[in-house]
């Protein structure tokens, strides 16, 4: 009995836990509550926990506290405000070193409402804690995160990044404008970020692209710069230090025009000869002037520096003639027609001309075309002449882009007359209808507008070729060209069905009325007199 017993307390104790929720969604709107809103057996069981509302440092403990049970999987914080909007990293208020709960999530996604985010560098919680993939979406400018990360997904909110050590891959929103020393160390491999294009950055610092620190008088080699991006563009730096990564054997680096310095290091007394080693790699720069400071000189003469064109003996002149300074050609951007549009008669000629963007681009040379020369025909200088009536664009084409331009060429044709059909119609009653049909000749006349009239509107209206009987009798129905003025016309009769034709009734005594349809209407003696419509008939 006893085993019976607790064998069934066992099922019951087994029901109980199966029955408790792995995923929770839980709205806190008093800060230090939030454990008493999550009950002791989904406390046991909770996976993934998604918080909203407020919370302190006391719930920050609980959800600590959760990591140590079942709560592995996602943390989903980012619509909940932490009180003070400010948050070290570590679920312990108080903790000292090695005395944070050790977790290892799925993943943490961040309060969207911080402003304040301090990770705590601690090598003991480094070790003890990781997180498979951070969400970082909010307000904190200056970003330092120091717990092992798989992968970071940092949000538009962010503009600095200080820090992101044992961060393994991760992807950089387009809002950063400053990346700080040593920023990406000791990130071994640089391909698993997008770190081709910058286009908000402003700032890069010293050694921010490497997988190694300096320490006094060490000039060890970052073993990462070959899983650098062949080519990292900065459209918007101002302040580039030239030691802020171990460049990439042909490797190329884009400046933009807001590019003031390039410096060497941040102030340091001593930096890596990393570029001694490194040959064949080139820096493209906008700007006419040379940057300040130069920071150039670390380089190997084998790099290339490609100036805009006219910028060459400036270069030289600030000292930077050990390298090859070559002048960029001034490429074709746009071109631009005069006209987009334009309207001809036929037999008529015009002239088209295109200007070149930016004007002083290297190869100006540009090709004229027609749509459809059987409509316009162009030469190679841009005149054009209209042959027959339609539409068509010319195009301006660069020779050696193809980046091209149009215009739209309507040349009119003139209309050389029109045709009604029916020529005539019979309608029998009033409120009857018939629509006509106008045909402009020729087929492809630019205008084939026509405008309609009836010469007895008390027998028939019209609208756009609609013609309603509104009485009895004849009426002429004109279409006329816009074009020219050209005219034809329908004539229609509107007869009363129901009117009664003469009749005789000869030698008989008696004969049958009869409608204009022939249809028998009444029988009248010879003699008798028959009214209809006002109109009188006798049977003679």
């Amino acid at each position: 009995m006893k085993k019976l017993l607790s064998t069934f307390i066992g099922l019951l104790v087994t029901m109980y836990v199966n029955a408790q929720a792995t995923d929770l969604v839980i709205d806190c709107q008093t800060p230090g509550w939030l454990s008493s809103k999550i009950n002791y057996g989904d406390q046991q069981t909770v996976r993934n926990l998604k918080v909203t509302g407020y919370i302190n440092s006391t719930d920050l403990d609980f959800i600590g506290s959760l990591t140590q049970l079942n709560l592995c999987g996602v943390v989903d914080l980012g619509e909940v405000t932490i009180i003070g909007n400010s948050w070290n990293g570590c679920f312990r208020k108080d903790y000292k070193a090695y005395n944070d709960y050790p977790f290892h999530l799925q993943k943490l996604i961040l309060p969207k409402t911080l402003t304040e985010y301090k990770n705590e560098d601690n090598s003991g919680l480094i070790e003890k804690s990781r997180i498979d993939t951070l969400v970082f979406d909010t307000h904190v400018n200056k970003l330092s995160f120091n717990r092992v990360i798989n992968h970071m997904i940092i949000g538009e909110e962010v503009d600095s990044i200080m820090c992101l050590k044992h961060v393994e891959s991760g992807h950089l929103p387009t809002s950063l404008k400053y990346i700080g020393r040593g920023a990406f160390c000791p990130v071994e491999d640089l391909s698993k970020w997008n770190i081709n294009v910058f286009p908000s950055l402003e700032y890069l610092g010293y050694i921010a692209f490497t997988n190694t620190s300096p320490g006094a008088g060490a000039y060890s080699i970052p073993s990462n710069g070959e899983t650098l991006p062949d080519s990292i563009f900065f459209p918007n730096i101002r302040h580039f230090c030239m030691s802020s990564m171990r460049y990439k054997e042909g490797m190329h680096i884009f400046f933009g025009d807001k590019l003031e310095e390039i410096f060497r290091d941040d102030n340091i007394s001593y930096t890596y000869p990393w570029h001694a080693s490194v040959s064949n790699v080139s820096f493209h720069m906008k700007t006419m002037t040379p940057p300040a400071k130069g920071g150039f000189y670390d380089c190997t003469s084998s790099v290339k520096i490609y100036v805009p064109k006219g910028a060459k003996q400036a270069y030289v002149d600030a000292g930077l003639d050990k390298y090859t300074i070559i002048e960029e050609p001034v490429e074709l951007e746009n071109i631009e027609i005069e006209k987009h549009e334009l309207i001809l008669d036929i037999n008529e000629t015009n002239q088209l001309s295109a200007k070149t963007i930016p004007e002083n681009a290297d190869d100006q040379q540009i090709d004229w075309t027609s749509g459809n020369e059987e409509i316009v025909t162009v030469n190679e200088n841009g005149q054009f002449k209209a042959v027959s009536g339609g539409q068509t664009y010319i195009y301006a084409i660069s020779t050696a882009t193809g980046i091209k331009d149009s215009c739209l060429v309507t040349v009119r044709q003139p209309v050389s007359g029109i045709t009604v059909s029916p020529q005539t119609h019979k309608m029998n009653n009033i409120g009857e209808s018939i629509t006509l049909e106008a045909t402009v000749l020729p087929e492809n006349a630019t205008n084939k507008g026509v405008t309609w009239r009836s010469s007895n509107e008390n027998v028939g209206i019209v609208a756009r070729g609609k013609v309603v009987a509104t009485g009895y009798g004849t009426a002429v129905i004109y279409a006329t060209t816009e074009d020219g003025g050209y005219m034809d016309f329908c004539t229609i009769t509107v007869e009363d069905a129901t009117a009664i034709r003469d009749f005789k009734c000869e030698e008989r005594e008696a004969c049958e009325v009869r409608d204009l349809m022939g249809n028998r209407v009444k029988t009248v003696r010879r003699g008798q007199m028959y009214i209809r419509n006002g109109r009188k008939f006798i049977g003679k």
